[in-house]
């Protein structure tokens, strides 16, 4: 079994803990190998990620699972990047190949991701907002309410969207953060 099947059957990072030797990463927050074996997990995904066409939502669920798993080792600003590296996800172009596709399920599993993505985004920046470098994060944070409440106020008058909505949103953030950065 391959890499990618294994990944695509599983969709969830408790697995790839226990794969790897990583039991109790959760519970080791505090131990200085922790890091290291949340790299040495990293590495072993890359493969999935590069493979990432038409397995867009496994991407971002593993995105999730690993930007949580961030939060509690290396803290909420490392959470952040690696749900902004979604963004390709959401993008016209996967938009686009699964039209192709004619992948009705994978819309739906796309709009639901969406959503929770939004949800996550907003959470992570309002803590940050609280504890880190309080107003760049407050700034990126009043940028993702004032994207969401328009968002919310546009898709009832769109049905067949080119784009997500969290699309713009990440890809927003994402020239925030590199301008500060």
């Amino acid at each position: 079994m391959t890499t990618i099947n294994m990944l695509q059957q599983t969709i969830n990072l408790p697995y790839f803990i226990q794969r790897f030797g990583c039991i109790n990463v959760m519970k080791q927050k505090h131990e200085t190998n922790c890091p290291l074996l949340l790299s040495t997990l990293l590495l072993h995904t890359t493969t999935f990620f590069a493979h990432m066409k038409s397995n867009e939502p496994t991407f971002v669920i593993l995105s999730f699972d690993i930007s949580e798993l961030y939060v509690v080792v290396s803290g909420a600003e490392k959470a952040l990047l690696c749900c902004l590296d979604t963004d390709e996800a959401f993008s016209p172009n996967a938009i686009r190949a699964a039209k192709g596709r004619g992948d009705d399920y994978w819309f739906e599993q796309m709009g639901n991701l969406a959503s929770r993505m939004e949800d996550y985004l907003l959470t992570l920046l309002l803590s940050l907002a609280k504890t880190v470098n309080g107003s760049k994060y407050k700034e990126m944070y009043r940028q993702a309410l004032k994207m969401k409440q328009n968002a919310d106020h546009n898709t009832a008058n769109e049905t067949m969207e080119e784009t997500f909505e969290v699309h713009n949103l990440l890809i927003e953030l994402k020239r925030m953060n590199s301008i500060d950065t």
